[in-house]
Formats: structure tokens, C-alpha cells, sequence
């Protein structure tokens, strides 16, 4: 046989010249060498037609190989082709239904069982309803008549054949994908699993068998929150529920929840777990979507951060102490020191010589230079000292500048929470202060959102109508040095604000008024109506 050449406005007859497809060689060799010599070129169809009529088999394959992109190899007897199979591959096969020796239904069992799911045309002049469902039940994947007219007829069983084919690569590149995928998820670090919209498990991976104790084969499959009796005891919603459906009563159960775009993250501590007490752990839920962005279901990542919770736990405690320490040296110090101005003071009193005096004055000044940095460290060790927390912006706002007169506040909003560190009261006052003290003649405050861009977290101003802040200083008043009359600099506010990723920037006018702006990251706030 020869296979047809490129024809001549081919690309590939340019490139590569023309080749002898031929050299003696049987269809399923002449592909493997077109697939080595044309890399990229689309492969043909590999084709046994199995026929004891030798007409119908010269006839067919001239009709399908003619088609392009079909070849095709002829057997006149089933047990003959059996023996093919066994050492050749092919695309689909295409029987007749009545021959000697073994029939095509006969036939067609043997390939199930032998070989599979190769696609298999039934091709027979019998026409009888029982032989079509009959080789239906056994798995043949279509059905042709034979008779009428020639060219209509094989033109028809060619669209049969790459039907089946492409059908057949399809379900095979689906399958191989869902493995990809089901391998990605089966050697992931962390325990994972995933549920169908129905809440039935999908997945479960080697990891989560080893933090739970249940083996993939005991919970593929199981429903009604079978996923959660590891962890809880007790078949009920957890995390990876609430990226299908809100439950408040849910997210009361976990730890510092948080929702970034599609994803739930948490905290939480389980009892008891494979025989472990005391365990916490940090999950993360999201989606699973189809091709089409379709949500078919949901998957949760766990890590146990047991050890993790242990050490901060004891660097706290550690910080604790050293803070508790700093705290009394520092409050000692500054009894001293109090003691130390009284005394200079008094001998300020009753010195006559000036120049004596002078010297004096700076000793004083010094010894108030020593009592405001003493200030500034006690303020500086507690940063971080405890955990942060989400807390209402407008109820922060409200105790930190309770009691004021004089000064009309515009509060903010009161469904946004924000996850900051719990000095957050301390740092609106300082801000609030500074306002007070250096605006001049603040008489309004005013705080306002900007509307938050997708993905660019949401921004606080807090405004006021006093002096503002001069051009040239507007960095400046965020320096370490640059302490004014306030208790608490606007330095470490910053330092305040960063430790849950909050920045601050001053933008006002400059006889206008200052205006702070305060952006919170995405994952750092929500609208409590949303929650």
C-alpha cells in the first residue's frame, strides 16, 4: 500500500520532501514512521476491519484510506484478528457481525475482555433488533448497516469512526486529567480533601489519612459531614461548608475567620485527633470550579501548627515578662527621675551665679530628654504583645475620642471590622490628639471610606478642617525623631498599624486640614452585613 502524498500546496512536501510511505510496510508501521519523520504532523487513524467477505474488505479500505488521515488494515476471520491484537494497537475496530468460527458479538466479548475500551463498530448486513442490543449490552460503541448505496454507505462509517475515536480520546484526555489532578492533590504537604455540591468526598489524600487515621477507602464517597467526625466527633458544617453556603452559627466554632476573594481561612483547636489531644490547626477552603468556572464543589487544606501555636505561645509568655520587667524598671526610673527635677529644681532656686544656672537648665533638660525616650520604650515593648484581633472600627473610634467637647465627629460606618492589633483604640486617640493639639482650630472630624478597589483591600480617612500639615513634613511626622507634645508619636502608630499589614499616609492641604489615610489589606477587614 501506498500512503498518499502531501499534495502540492502542502507545507509539509516543502519541508521535508517527498517520502516513500510505503517500502513494503503494514499500515500501523507506515504511522509510527510518519509520526518520526513529521513531528507535529496530525496522526492517522490506525483502523482493523474484520470482514469474511475479502470484496468488502478491498472495498472498504480503499474507501476510507482514500477519505485521508484513515488507515486501515484487513482480517477475514475473528480468532485471526485476536492474534493481531495482542501484539498491535489500533484506534477502533470494525467486525462483521456473521462469520465463521466466531461470530462478531463473540468477537467483540473476547476484545472487552482482552483489551478493553478500544472503540468497536459493529459493520454486519443483519439488521436484526436482538443483534443490535446484543452487542449494545456487550459494549459496542455504534452500529452500521450494511447495504444501500456504497458511497453514502462507507462515507457514514467513516464519520463513525473518528466519532468514536475523538469520543474515545476525549474520555481517555479526561481521565488522565482527573488523575493529574487527583495526583496533585494525593502527594500535597498539607492534609487535604474535597467534597461535591451534594457534601460527599472526592478526595482525601495521603496526608489527611495520616493526620485523621482514615484510610481514603473508608470515606470516598461518605456523606452527611462524615469529613468532620475525625476532627469534631460529630457530624456537622465546617470550614470547607461555608465556601458552598454562609452559616454565621459556623464561623462562630473557628478562630480569627477571614475570607480572601473566594477563600475561607481560620484557626481552630480540636480536642482530640488520631489519638492526639490539644491539636490546632490552620485551614483554608476554596471552590472547585469547572471548565467552565462553574462551582462543582469545594476543597480544605489543613496544617497542623501545634509546635507553631507552642512557641508563639512561649515567646509571648517570654515578652510578657520582659515587658512586666521593663515595665517596673521603667516606672522606677521614672519615679527617680521625678525625684531627681523636684531636687535640680529646688537648687535652681536658690542659685544666684548664671552661669551655674545655665549649667543647670541643660542638666534639666537632659533629664526631661531621658524621661520622654523611658516613655517612648515602655509604649515601643508593647507592640505585638498581643495577638491581634478583628474589632469595629466605629466602636474603636467612639471609646477612643469618648467624652471630647467642642469637636463635632463623623464617625465611620458601623458594619466594617478590621483585624488589627488590639492597640488600634490607642492609635485613633493618638491621631485624635494630634489633631487637637497641633490643628489649631479643629472644630470637625470627619471619617469616611473610599470605595474599595477588587483585590486592593479598602481605605479609612480621617480628615479634620484645622491647619494641616505642611508639605515638607508630611513623611517627616512619621519619623522616630520627630516627637511633638503627644504621648504616643505617630511613629509608632505606624509601627502599630504594620503589624497586620494597615499602612498609614498623610494626603491633606496645608491650611486646609490634615487627612490620614489608612489602608487595610484584602483578608484584613469585612462588612459585617456580608459575613
Amino acid at each position: 500500500m501506498v500512503f498518499p502524498e502531501p499534495a502540492e500546496e502542502d507545507p509539509i512536501q516543502a519541508d521535508y520532501g517527498i517520502i516513500d510511505w510505503n517500502d513494503g510496510k503494514k499500515p500501523m508501521e507506515i504511522q509510527a514512521v510518519q509520526d518520526a519523520a513529521l513531528p507535529g504532523y496530525r496522526k492517522s487513524i490506525s483502523v482493523l476491519y474484520v470482514d469474511d467477505d475479502p470484496d468488502l474488505l478491498d472495498i472498504c479500505k480503499l474507501f476510507l484510506e482514500e477519505s485521508g488521515g484513515i488507515l486501515v488494515d484487513t482480517i477475514p476471520l475473528a480468532p485471526q484478528a485476536l492474534e493481531r491484537l495482542a501484539s498491535a494497537r489500533y484506534d477502533a475496530i470494525v467486525s462483521d457481525y456473521q462469520m465463521p468460527g466466531m461470530d462478531g458479538i463473540a468477537f467483540l466479548k473476547e476484545i472487552r475482555a482482552r483489551f478493553g475500551t478500544v472503540p468497536f463498530i459493529l459493520f454486519t448486513g443483519r439488521g436484526r433488533e436482538e443483534v443490535v442490543i446484543e452487542a449494545y449490552e456487550n459494549g459496542a460503541d455504534l452500529y452500521l448497516q450494511k447495504g444501500g448505496d456504497p458511497g453514502a454507505q462507507f462515507t457514514e462509517l467513516e464519520r463513525k469512526i473518528r466519532l468514536v475515536v475523538d469520543q474515545r480520546r476525549i474520555r481517555t484526555e479526561l481521565v488522565e486529567s482527573q488523575q493529574r489532578v487527583a495526583d496533585i492533590i494525593d502527594f500535597l504537604p498539607d492534609a487535604t480533601f474535597a467534597i461535591d455540591l451534594e457534601g460527599r468526598v472526592i478526595a482525601w489524600n495521603r496526608a489527611i489519612e495520616n493526620l485523621t487515621g482514615i484510610p481514603k477507602e473508608g470515606i470516598m464517597g461518605a456523606g452527611s459531614f462524615s469529613y468532620a467526625l475525625p476532627f469534631y466527633g460529630e457530624r456537622r458544617p465546617i470550614l470547607i461548608d461555608l465556601v458552598l453556603r454562609e452559616s454565621r452559627e459556623t464561623e462562630e466554632k473557628y478562630q480569627n475567620l477571614r475570607r480572601k476573594c473566594d477563600k475561607v481561612i481560620a484557626d481552630a483547636y480540636v480536642r482530640s485527633c488520631n489519638g492526639k489531644s490539644g491539636i490546632c490547626l490552620w485551614a483554608i477552603a476554596s471552590p472547585l470550579r469547572d471548565s467552565k468556572g462553574r462551582i462543582v464543589g469545594a476543597i480544605e487544606s489543613i496544617r497542623d501548627v501545634t509546635d507553631q501555636k507552642q512557641i508563639e505561645e512561649s515567646l509571648r509568655q517570654t515578652n510578657k515578662k520582659f515587658n512586666l520587667l521593663n515595665n517596673i524598671t521603667c516606672h522606677d526610673i521614672l519615679n527617680q527621675l521625678t525625684a531627681l527635677l523636684g531636687y535640680l529644681d529646688l537648687t535652681g532656686e536658690r542659685l544666684t551665679d548664671p552661669e551655674t544656672r545655665g549649667f543647670l537648665e541643660n542638666v534639666i533638660l537632659a533629664a526631661d530628654k531621658i524621661q520622654s525616650l523611658i516613655r517612648f520604650s515602655r509604649y515601643y515593648h508593647d507592640l505585638g504583645a498581643d495577638a491581634p484581633e478583628w474589632q469595629n472600627l466605629r466602636e474603636v473610634c467612639m471609646k477612643a475620642i469618648h467624652g471630647c467637647e467642642g469637636v463635632t465627629v463623623a464617625y465611620p460606618p458601623g458594619d466594617l471590622d478590621i483585624y488589627a492589633d488590639p492597640m488600634l483604640e490607642k492609635v485613633i486617640y493618638v491621631l485624635f490628639d494630634n489633631a487637637l493639639c497641633h490643628g489649631k482650630h479643629v472644630t470637625e472630624i470627619t471619617f469616611c471610606l473610599k470605595e474599595p478597589e477588587p483585590g486592593n483591600g479598602v481605605t479609612i480617612v480621617m480628615e479634620d478642617n484645622g491647619a494641616g500639615i505642611p508639605d515638607d513634613e508630611k513623611e517627616k511626622i512619621f519619623g522616630r525623631g520627630y516627637v511633638r507634645d503627644s504621648s504616643l508619636c505617630l511613629f509608632l502608630v505606624r509601627e502599630i498599624l504594620l503589624i497586620t499589614g494597615i499602612t498609614i499616609r498623610e494626603t491633606g492641604t496645608w491650611g486646609k486640614g490634615a487627612r490620614f489615610e489608612i489602608r487595610v489589606p484584602p483578608g484584613g477587614f469585612r462588612f459585617i452585613s456580608s459575613v
